[in-house]
Order: C-alpha cells, then structure tokens, then sequence
C-alpha cells in the first residue's frame, strides 16, 4: 500500500504512533534492566552482605571466648574469673544465634555445603570450650592451660578456617552478582544506545518520507498554477493520490478545465460577433452604394424636368 493512499492526518498519526511505541520499548526496556539492577542490588544489600557481616562476627566470637579462656588463666581475682567465663558463655550464645541466621538466610548450594562444613568443627570447638570451662570453674589452671594450648586452639584455628571457606564462598557468590551487575548495567547502555539511535533514525526516516509526499505534489501544483496564470492553459495536472494534496490537485484540474471552457466560449463568442460586425460593414457599404446611386438617379431625372 502507498504511503499516498493515507491522508496527511493518517500518515502524521502513524508517524507519531510508531515513535511514541519506540518509546514505550525503550522505557519497558530501561526499567526491565532498572528491576534487574535493583533485584541485583537487593540480593546484595539483604542477603550477601548479612551473610559476610555475621560471618565475620562469628569469628570476631571465636576469637573473644579465646581472649576471654586466656584472661581466665592470668587472673587471680575470683570475681573477675567467673567475669571471664561469663563472658566465654556469652560467645558462645552470640555464635549459636549466628549459626541459626545463616543456616535460614543461606540458600545456594554452594554456600550451604560451605556452612555445613563449619558444623563439626564448631562442636569439636565447643566441646574443648566446656571442658576448659569445668576446669576453670574448680580453679584447676594447670589443666586449663593445657587444655588451651593443645586442644582449644588447634580446634579454634580449624573453627576459623572453616567459617573462612565459608567467608569465600559468599565473597564468590557477591562478586558473581556484582558481575552481573555490571553485565546487565553493560548490555541496558548498549540497548538504549542502539535503540535511541534506531528511534532517531526512523524519525528522521519519516520526516523525510512525510515531507516528501506532501511537498512534491505542492511543488507541482505552484508549477501548474504559475503556468495558468502565465496564460498558458495547456498544463493538465493529474495525481493519484488519495490524500489533500491529491484532492488538491484534481480541485486545480478542474479549474484548468473549467477556464478552458470559458476561454473557448469567449472565443466563439468573439468570433460571432466579428462575423456580424463583418456583415453589418458589408450591408452598409451596400446601402451607401445604392443611396449614392438613387442620388445620382434624382439629379439625373431633375435635369431631365428641366
């Protein structure tokens, strides 16, 4: 179908209508990416960095019962004793909670097989604390130390590195989101890129067409009518187009018909009446001729009277 066989209006919606739906594409597209982004984003702020935040204060709790054994072994101070071994039982609640945190806010299988890995090395290290704990209790420091030093923080150090692994795991599955991030911010620019520059195109692309179907056909009518108006009623404008300009057009056809019609009616008219002019000239030459001759008759008869 010709882009003609529209009218101006039509072709000027069309144009709209197809820009204003690059448009839409273009923001459905951008708050797509928008939603990516932020899911991205959310996982991160919700979920990965939690996980990392009590991770690390589940070993910052490992770390502060064994300062807390250690103190146990230099104080002399009952008060303060007990103060310390509070203190190593308080560590321990804070680690059971974190553990019961992750274990619901972990869902990849990675990172679950990675916390499930710390479980025997938190019950050897807890056990090793409760035994250190009994001993300490009735003042038996020199078990206690030993109970430190060969069981405690050979079992610590196995804690730390498990929940360490643990720690990577969650720093793999962070970056891999943060990859993704960066994947999707990469291909949204693109995308918008490319469809900005597809909307430009295809904007101008039917300007151009628009333009050029309603001005060609105005072009050819100023022709036209300047022709007519230099006198010359040879010019037959003809157009097939089905909008204004082609009802234009045929409009001014109709007046270059219509001006023949009456230039040619002029003409016989024009004609006619020299004709007549020609005869009445002709009859009255005669009638002078005749007059001229009865005047020549009358003189003749006078003169004959006489």
């Amino acid at each position: 179908m010709k882009l003609s066989s529209f009218r101006i209006g039509q072709r000027l919606a069309l144009a709209f209508g197809v820009m204003l739906a690059l448009v839409i594409a273009i923001c459905f597209f951008g708050l797509t990416k928008m939603s990516a982004g932020n899911d991205d984003v959310r996982i991160l702020a919700k979920e990965r960095l939690p996980n990392l935040m009590a991770a690390n204060q589940w070993i910052e709790q490992t770390s502060r019962a064994g300062r807390h054994m250690r103190d146990v072994l230099i104080l002399d101070d009952a008060g303060d004793i007990q103060k310390e071994i509070d203190g190593v039982y308080a560590a321990q609640k804070k680690r059971k909670t974190i553990y019961e945190f992750l274990e619901k806010a972990v869902v990849t299988p990675e990172g679950r097989a990675a916390l499930k890995a710390t479980e025997s090395a938190s019950k050897a290290y807890l056990g090793t604390e409760n035994a250190f704990l009994q001993l300490a209790a009735t003042y038996r420091v020199a078990e206690a130390k030993i109970e430190l030093m060969e069981r405690i923080r050979p079992a610590q150090f196995a804690l730390m590195a498990a929940i360490e692994k643990f720690i990577l795991s969650q720093d793999k599955v962070t970056a891999e989101i943060g990859e993704q991030a960066e994947r999707d911010y990469l291909t949204g620019r693109n995308a918008l890129i490319a469809c900005g520059i597809a909307a430009l195109l295809l904007g101008v692309f039917m300007a151009w067409i628009i333009t050029v179907s309603v001005v060609r056909p105005l072009n050819a009518a100023v022709l036209v009518s300047r022709r007519v108006a230099a006198g010359d009623l040879s010019a037959v404008p003809t157009s097939t187009a089905k909008d204004e300009t082609g009802d234009l057009v045929r409009a001014q056809a109709e007046m270059v018909q219509a001006l023949r019609d009456i230039v040619g009616a002029v003409r016989d008219s024009t004609e006619s009446i020299t004709s007549a002019s020609s005869e009445i000239a002709i009859g009255n030459n005669d009638l002078s001729s005749r007059t001229e001759q009865q005047a020549s008759n009358l003189e003749q008869t006078a003169s004959a009277m006489e």
